[in-house]
């Protein structure tokens, strides 16, 4: 059995060195394979967005509203699952990437939409500025609750 642990840049695996419960291992696959739909999505849509100033407008709402359609989708999932002893801050963790990753996409969608007005698209502009780098300290919190998890639960990250 194996244990799954990714970030945006990579995946790496945690291999299961003494007996551990399924449901744990079950628990922290859920939510990386969430993760990594999400990732896929999410990423391919700041990539193009910020390699390309052009991307029409309503190409953008189309596909911002599709990710945050997914990350509620997911939201709603990883709130369901059961929480194994000691999963609590990887779960958070989990919840805080997924929050963030749409609070982006909806500031997002408010430059994108011709129904805002200037003020609004400026505001959202400079939230966007102002936070571009948090999701690296996400990550980061999440690699460690990961890690912490992996400690708790007698797994060793290769």
């Amino acid at each position: 059995m194996t244990l799954k642990l990714t970030t945006i840049l990579s995946i790496a695996t945690i291999v299961l060195l003494t007996s551990c419960g399924k449901g744990e291992i079950d628990f922290n696959n859920t939510l990386v394979e969430n993760q990594k739909e999400v990732l896929a999505k999410y990423n391919a849509f700041i990539t193009k967005q910020s390699e390309n100033e052009d991307v029409p407008a309503d190409s953008t709402l189309i596909e911002a509203k599709s990710i945050i359609t997914l990350l509620n989708i997911k939201i709603k999932e990883v709130n369901a699952l059961n929480i194994p002893k000691g999963g609590e801050q990887l779960h958070k963790s989990f919840l805080k990437e997924f929050e963030f990753m749409r609070s982006y996409i909806d500031h997002y969608i408010i430059v994108a939409d011709s129904t805002k007005t200037a003020s609004e698209v400026d505001a959202a502009n400079t939230w966007l500025g102002a936070h571009s780098d948090d999701i690296t300290t996400i990550e980061n919190e999440l690699i460690e609750a990961q890690k912490q998890f992996a400690k708790d639960k007698n797994f060793k990250i290769q």
